[in-house]
């Protein structure tokens, strides 16, 4: 890296240390890089979690385009006011504008996985409903809730290791392609 992009890349890591849910809790530590690497790659980054054993969750960002919240906003008033047909054509551009952002992601996995030899279970995919966001995560991500306890730590580990690779490799395709 250069070191103006280094500058932005440490700004960019401060901004996303700042960031508060609607909780007040901030981003966890072990997902401040693949949250910086995604929003410097111009995703709107949702909400995210490192993962945690004692909850059972896997690490995960969910992306939503902010394009789509004036349309959720209308969907919303529409169905207030009884106006189905209203509501779906608002529904309707909220699911389009948050599939842009999922395209934009399977093609960045598709290139990541290219070549790449991974469990099927470890790889990372893109998963959620188009109203609301989608969530970037293992595949594996759920089975937390399930593996005996003795387990969990190996499994998070994993996926872990698999988003920072991601990670990684955003990183190299934000700093290294021309701007």
């Amino acid at each position: 890296m250069t070191k103006e992009q280094r500058e932005l890349w440490e700004a960019e890591k401060h901004a996303v240390r700042q960031l508060r849910d609607g909780m007040g809790m901030a981003v966890d530590r072990p997902i401040i890089d693949t949250v910086a690497v995604l929003r410097l790659l111009g995703f709107h980054t949702y909400m995210s979690c490192g993962g945690h054993i004692d909850r059972a969750l896997g690490p995960s960002v969910s992306i939503a385009s902010p394009h789509a919240d004036e349309h959720r906003r209308r969907a919303h008033e529409a169905e207030k006011q009884g106006d189905r047909e209203q509501a779906r054509r608002a529904w309707q551009m909220v699911e389009r504008h948050n599939a842009v952002e999922l395209r934009r992601l399977v093609l960045l996995l598709a290139r990541f996985y290219d070549g790449r030899e991974v469990p099927h279970d470890h790889r990372l995919v893109a998963q959620g409903f188009g109203r609301l966001r989608y969530d970037l995560g293992s595949h594996s991500r759920d089975l937390l809730r399930v593996v005996p306890r003795n387990q969990r730590r190996a499994l998070l580990d994993k996926q872990r290791q698999e988003l920072r690779d991601f990670t990684d490799f955003l990183k190299v395709e934000r700093f290294s392609a021309p701007r």
